[in-house]
């Protein structure tokens, strides 16, 4: 089952952003959450009042030109949770989100879309935010693995402080 991308897809880049044409990664379609900066795209956090009074990012967060840089094509942003913490997976503001793997179930976690484009083949590789089980829940409910590196490891200069006690 095949859902619209208009239901996790926030933005699609079409074309497909290309950095660089090949590389490690060159056959990996990206994805990104709605709380990751990606340049000339407004960082929403799952609410469209903010993306009114927010500009462009000028820059992408350093994990998405990391993954730009190792041949990664980047399709879109995806929807979240209203401010990327809930573990619903549903937000009040944006398309309800289903579960294409159980129709039945949430989607969970804040990173919901993210997991949606991965299920539904618009995306291999997803990044998200991991403040609330923001990744791993969703990833649990749609059957995919899911992976919340241990503090530190990844730079989130470009990712909305959703939880500054928690990204220190």
């Amino acid at each position: 089952m095949s859902l619209p991308e208009t239901n996790y897809l926030l933005h699609a880049f079409k074309p497909e952003r290309v950095e660089v044409a090949s590389g490690v990664l060159s056959k990996q379609r990206l994805v990104v959450s709605d709380s990751i900066n990606v340049k000339g795209a407004v960082t929403g956090i799952g609410v469209p009042d903010w993306c009114v009074s927010h500009e462009e990012a000028k820059n992408d967060a350093l994990v998405v030109s990391t993954l730009l840089q190792s041949g990664c094509r980047l399709v879109g942003k995806a929807q979240v949770d209203d401010f990327g913490t809930s573990i619903s997976g549903q937000n009040p503001f944006l398309a309800r989100l289903t579960n294409s793997m159980s129709p039945g179930a949430r989607v969970g976690g804040s990173s919901s879309g993210a997991a949606l484009a991965i299920v539904n083949g618009k995306a291999t590789i997803a990044v998200g935010n991991a403040v609330c089980g923001g990744i791993l829940i969703p990833a649990a409910y749609c059957g995919l693995f899911g992976y919340r590196p241990s503090l530190g490891m990844v730079d989130l200069r470009g990712m909305a402080s959703l939880s500054p006690h928690l990204t220190q």
